[in-house]
């Protein structure tokens, strides 16, 4: 059940993650805060590095919750009483998370 996660997660994010963290920056320099962000004395590769961070996070929240969401199920529709959370941990872990690093990583370079 753990893999099927991956694979919705990795099917649904692909295109529907990318859409929530894609705008970050640009909201940034539209709301007039690329003023305060360049007379800031954070550097501006530092300030990038935090948009990721903060990207990969989302991303990681929205991911935890299908993950929970799926325990649930399993749970509620009584297909198993057993939970082996290693089999939704591991793939999670294995895959999901450097996914989504890699995702939080390639929204900010664009």
């Amino acid at each position: 059940m753990g893999l099927l996660v991956v694979l919705f997660l990795h099917t649904v994010l692909i295109f529907s993650g990318i859409y929530f963290i894609r705008s970050s920056i640009r909201q940034d320099m539209d709301s007039k805060l690329d003023a305060y962000i360049k007379s800031s004395p954070l550097p501006f590769h530092r300030y990038l590095e935090s948009k990721r961070l903060s990207n990969f996070i989302y991303l990681c929240c929205i991911a935890g919750a299908v993950e929970v969401m799926a325990v649930v199920m399993q749970l509620s529709r009584g297909e198993s009483g057993e939970i082996v959370l290693l089999s939704y941990l591991l793939p999670f872990i294995l895959l999901v998370v450097p996914f989504l690093y890699v995702l939080a990583r390639l929204s900010c370079n664009g």
